[in-house]
């Protein structure tokens, strides 16, 4: 399979597993955190590594970022307040390490293409930010394990 083949929603999926542990009634509220946190992580490092592969284009890519904080941002700041108050520091950086591992792994790839290889998945990870397909306020599986955080 060709590494660069590998599309955001996939990374999304990748972004979304960590190398942490916590107890299974935890699962899914540990799964929506690491979920809006590896895609909001996702969307800005595409920018900023989109942006360097082709600079005459990083207005394209900002604007897809910037545009995907706007109708993210609540759900986002929602993610990072559950992670600071039901995971403890240990758990809070082996899922802020797992999310960046992860992603780690997928930019490398990236930059290891072809300048053309390259510029091609940068514009189509930018299409599909644009068009939505990353956007975490109407998952359901991210947003309700959060918006049930601390409620009786």
């Amino acid at each position: 399979m060709n590494r660069l083949a590998l599309t955001l929603p996939l990374l999304m999926f990748l972004a979304a597993t960590t190398l942490a542990h916590s107890a299974p009634g935890d699962k899914k509220l540990e799964g929506a955190v690491i979920g809006v946190l590896g895609i909001e992580n996702l969307v800005m490092r595409m920018a900023q590594t989109c942006s360097r592969v082709n600079a005459s284009a990083a207005d394209t890519y900002n604007g897809a970022a910037n545009d995907w904080r706007r109708r993210n941002g609540e759900t986002v700041a929602l993610a990072k307040r559950v992670l600071g108050q039901a995971f403890d520091e240990s758990m809070q950086s082996l899922i802020n390490l797992g999310v960046q591992a992860k992603n780690d792994g997928s930019f490398n790839a990236v930059m290891k293409a072809q300048p053309a290889a390259q510029a091609r998945w940068c514009d189509r990870s930018a299409g599909e930010i644009n068009q939505g397909r990353l956007d975490v306020h109407n998952n359901s599986k991210l947003t309700t394990p959060l918006a049930a955080y601390g409620q009786p």
